[in-house]
């Protein structure tokens, strides 16, 4: 069965979304699609947890926090490499920024503090190791 938060995602990913990481700008996937990464890092969190903290909007932007938790016990493919299953678990707060252009989601910018997140599953114990 499909996570709740996974199915908001589909729903509101219009073809033509040109989604930012890290200040780069990612390709966007077939409509109603999720960007590989976010899918990857879905199956790799089986028992992933999505909760809508806060929405709100002015003019033609859309801002959304939200916290994303689970056990990483899949191997996912990030923008920046593999991040390898480590069984353990992680709390990931995160904001999205929509602009909207003629009623359709034209671009997302995703923040969220990934040292954090490495730190959570271990990933910078094995980068000083």
């Amino acid at each position: 069965m499909e996570r709740p938060g996974l199915r908001l995602h589909r729903r509101v990913r219009p073809s033509g979304l040109h989604p930012h990481r890290g200040g780069q700008r990612q390709d966007a996937t077939e409509a109603g699609g999720l960007h590989p990464a976010r899918e990857g890092n879905a199956d790799a969190m089986p028992d992933g947890k999505f909760t809508l903290d806060h929405l709100t909007s002015q003019g033609d932007t859309v801002v959304t926090e939200y916290t994303s938790s689970g056990t990483r016990t899949g191997d996912v493919a990030l923008y920046a490499g593999t991040v390898p299953a480590t069984g353990r678990h992680a709390t990931v707060h995160a904001c999205d920024v929509y602009e909207v252009k003629d009623g359709k989601i034209h671009e997302r910018r995703t923040y969220l503090d990934t040292g954090a997140i490495m730190n959570q599953l271990g990933l910078t114990e094995q980068l000083r190791g």
